[in-house]
């Protein structure tokens, strides 16, 4: 599943429980819990995401959030 985002400053987006996640930061800056700030380029790749969330810095940010199951 895809999940596509345009964030104003301080808005905040859950990231989607999934047993993989990658997220990628478009445009802007965030913080997602736990791992720090990102800045425009950055991406994270994610197992067992659960009840993360993910703030938008003072500019905004446009982010891409991809989940998926199990590979088999």
């Amino acid at each position: 599943m895809l999940w596509v985002a345009r964030m104003g400053a301080g808005e905040r987006v859950d990231v989607p429980s999934a047993p993989f996640g990658h997220v990628f930061i478009a445009r802007g800056g965030a913080e997602l819990e736990g791992n720090g700030s990102l800045a425009a380029g950055d991406a994270v790749r994610l197992t067992g995401v659960d009840n993360l969330s993910l703030v938008a810095e003072d500019g905004g940010a446009e982010v891409l959030i991809w989940t998926t199951g199990a590979m088999r």
